[in-house]
């Protein structure tokens, strides 16, 4: 694809209570959008929790058609879905458990059965679900590790390579080690990119990702992020965008 033709946006807000609000606007909008389908692929990690609550309180919890939201996970650790670090039981406690999208529709990563075993499950019923084709999601929400990763997608690893794979195995550089995530090709042809960015921690990486060179072979993963059919859109706090110049604030 013409990396050239990505546009990034960036919308910068006060905290991080601002930025679960804005976002939670992005999902609703996509959501009303869309007809009888509207697929959406959850991000992992702390970040999201806010923005999980307030989509499983009103005023979305009443007004959303949840009947047809398919809901799917970017990134998940090999873990048992009952595990602390299982990016399911997070969403699960914030938001799963606390709306109505029907059981059917709910899809998550096994990584209980060992990331490879995992990454080929799910991508045998993502294809199923999008007709044998590469994906394309409504929505896609993504973080940003201090270390410019995204999803599993972490610096220097085999997961980053073009491959024709929706979904493949990881590994991470700290515990839980293996993962299972979207591919690249599966996570730039989505609809919508999302990313959520809060804290202090992130203000170099996010400053690493919008600067970065896409003629790098070098750049952070997240700079990979280069949907086709438009904008990488970042919804950051302040203290995230503490190093970023001439960033178009909205």
């Amino acid at each position: 694809m013409d990396a050239s033709a990505t546009e990034i946006e960036i919308a910068i807000l006060p905290d991080a209570t601002a930025v679960a609000r804005a976002v939670a606007g992005i999902v609703a909008a996509s959501s009303q959008k869309a007809d009888d389908d509207f697929s959406i692929a959850l991000s992992g990690g702390q970040t999201p929790r806010l923005l999980y609550e307030t989509l499983a309180s009103e005023p979305y919890l009443s007004r959303l058609d949840w009947d047809k939201w398919n809901v799917w996970w970017g990134d998940e650790r090999a873990v048992p879905p009952t595990d602390e670090m299982s990016n399911y039981r997070l969403a699960a406690e914030a938001m799963m458990d606390r709306i109505p999208v029907p059981p059917e529709r709910v899809h998550r990563i096994h990584g209980e059965i060992g990331s490879r075993a995992a990454a080929l499950s799910y991508e045998t019923e993502i294809r199923q679900h999008f007709g044998g084709e590469m994906p394309q999601f409504d929505l896609i929400l993504l973080g940003l590790g201090e270390d410019g990763h995204t999803a599993s997608l972490f610096p220097g690893t085999q997961a980053l390579q073009e491959t024709p794979l929706a979904v493949v195995p990881s590994v991470a550089p700290w515990p839980p080690r293996d993962r299972v995530t979207l591919s690249l090709p599966a996570i730039n042809a989505a609809r919508r990119v999302v990313f959520i960015v809060v804290g202090r921690e992130k203000a170099h990486a996010l400053r690493m990702v919008i600067a970065a060179d896409q003629e790098d072979a070098q750049q952070p993963p997240a700079a990979l992020v280069r949907p086709v059919g438009g904008a990488a859109q970042f919804v950051v706090d302040e203290a995230a965008a503490l190093f970023l110049t001439g960033a178009p604030a909205q």
